[in-house]
């Protein structure tokens, strides 16, 4: 199974996270993941409806030629309640809703909430597809069953357009670490 972090948007605080789209370095980025996923032989892409996943989604399916759709239950933590926070102030924000899993710490979802409604909604598609999402999202995945990694420092190295291979059954990572990559 194959997760991306879909890539870098065009960030516009006067309006929510969710509605954000791609920048031209996230399409660039997008069209550059593609070339990199074929090796893999995915057989179809499956997006998050968040518009910066579904164009990120979009753009990988019709790099690679494959089937793509979007679908419910992969869109990121819900923080559609809380204000606009950069720098300190979210990290600290970031670093408590993994370490707190089962408090309310930040927007609308508990860490666990999160990672239960992803898992399900992941669990839903082949092993062979890649899914584009958000990178809260995917760490929640990835630490549930990889209980070595640390999510926070997972999560601060997942960047835009960075994905990791897991293995199944299991969704295990090969390796040391899961394989991460910024594209420029």
């Amino acid at each position: 199974m194959i997760l991306v972090r879909h890539a870098a948007v065009a960030v516009d605080s006067s309006t929510p996270a969710a509605s954000w789209r791609l920048s031209d370095k996230g399409r660039t980025q997008s069209a550059a993941l593609a070339a990199r996923l074929r090796e893999h032989a995915p057989r179809a892409v499956v997006a998050s409806e968040a518009p910066k996943a579904s164009e990120t989604g979009q753009i990988i399916a019709d790099a690679l030629k494959l089937p793509f759709a979007t679908a419910p239950g992969l869109h990121e933590h819900d923080r559609s309640n809380e204000p606009f926070l950069s720098g300190d102030e979210w990290y600290e924000r970031m670093r408590r809703f993994f370490a707190e899993p089962d408090e309310l710490v930040y927007g609308s979802e508990t860490a666990r909430a999160a990672g239960d409604r992803f898992a399900a909604a992941v669990a839903k598609h082949p092993d062979d597809t890649i899914i584009v999402a958000h990178g809260t999202v995917i760490t929640l995945l990835v630490a549930r069953h990889n209980t070595a990694l640390d999510p926070y420092k997972f999560w601060e190295r997942l960047e835009p357009a960075g994905y990791v291979i897991l293995g199944m059954p299991g969704y295990r990572c090969d390796g040391d670490l899961p394989v991460c990559i910024e594209l420029e």
